[in-house]
């Protein structure tokens, strides 16, 4: 994970909280903060992670995977806004669109800058931008709001809509606008929805492109941080396993002739017949080897069918004492694992 601190560091984390680098970025009073939380993605598209980061009134960086700057580009303005990523153009290139003070600014991969858009001196704008092809023509265009940093409430603050070039395409005074807009179909008529919150009455609007929504890889950045798991990644997708598996057992601690009683569902998550494999494997104590329990078993669910069960071990009287990993697994073959769900019970005596 990556966590930008007032401390002028980008720190990335692993799994368990570790440190694995950091990137210092110098200044000093509010100079310097990084403030604003980073995107990832395959900006340079060489099949690896770039980050692209801010830290405020001073620059936007690239960086590799390890935390090395592959470019800075210096800026001079509040940097709250989070970055965003996309081919705004359409030409195959992965650009970086950002909020930095009253501008917003796109650079190539390369870090040059591409154009910048001023929504007028005395303005900020604190969120990320949306990016969508609202209108069918290939290229993304740039959602966004400002806000009067004095006058959070200034009910003359609005939200824009900028092109692929940089362009003023559409803007509207909403009042002061200090989140990301979402775009996004939400009521599935093949058209785009626009939301935006404001400041000035705490208001909510929600409004229609005017164009039927092409196809859905060109909302490239639809919302805060990407998604509506807010990865900040960009071309992330969550990709549902067309059968699941969830264990949920009666009891985690047993004793040498007790009995291991599971409760197993099964669920189709798709609209067409599925067939597939079924097994569960435990793995001993002090022991790296797994050993086969149940199956495997051909199943077939109809669409979006759940199976239940369960399943009963007695406990050996002779198992040794310790923790137990219990294991479900479902697909096709040991190499096309589509789901598997896992628990851990204790042997005791």
């Amino acid at each position: 994970m990556l966590i930008p601190s007032f401390d002028r560091y980008l720190h990335c984390l692993d799994a368990e909280g570790n440190e694995i680098w950091s990137f210092y970025t110098p200044g000093s009073g509010i100079t310097g903060w990084m403030i604003s939380t980073p995107a990832a993605g395959d900006v340079r598209d060489d099949d690896n992670l770039e980050i692209a980061a801010t830290s405020n009134y001073h620059s936007i960086y690239l960086l590799d995977a390890e935390g090395a700057p592959l470019w800075q580009h210096s800026q001079y303005g509040y940097a709250t806004a989070s970055p965003a990523i996309g081919d705004i153009d359409g030409q195959g290139d992965r650009e970086i669109i950002v909020g930095y003070g009253s501008y917003l600014i796109a650079h190539d991969p390369q870090g040059a800058e591409l154009w910048t858009f001023d929504v007028g001196a005395g303005y900020d704008i604190i969120s990320s931008p949306a990016l969508a092809d609202l209108d069918g023509d290939g290229q993304l265009e740039a959602i966004i709001g400002d806000i009067d940093a004095d006058q959070p409430n200034d009910p003359t603050r609005k939200a824009w809509i900028v092109s692929s070039t940089g362009d003023e395409l559409w803007s509207m005074e909403l009042g002061g606008v200090p989140g990301a807009p979402v775009v996004a179909d939400i009521n599935d008529d093949g058209q785009m929805e626009i939301m935006i919150g404001t400041r000035a009455g705490h208001i909510f609007y929600v409004f229609q492109a005017d164009s039927v929504l092409p196809e859905t890889g060109l909302v490239e950045w639809g919302m805060f941080h990407h998604d509506p798991w807010h990865t900040g990644l960009h071309g992330f997708e969550i990709t549902t396993a067309p059968v699941e598996v969830t264990l949920t057992p009666e009891s985690t601690t047993l004793s040498p002739g007790d009995t291991l009683k599971i409760d197993v569902v099964l669920s189709n998550r798709t609209a067409e017949w599925q067939t597939f494999a079924f097994a569960t494997v435990v793995k001993l104590p002090n022991n790296p080897r797994c050993r086969s329990v149940v199956g495997p078993l051909e199943l077939t669910l109809f669409p979006e069918a759940v199976m239940t069960g369960q399943l009963s071990h007695e406990v050996p009287l002779i198992a040794p004492e310790g923790d137990y990993q219990y294991r479900a697994l479902v697909g096709t073959s040991p190499e096309d694992i589509w789901d598997d769900d896992e628990f851990t019970f204790t042997v005791v005596p």
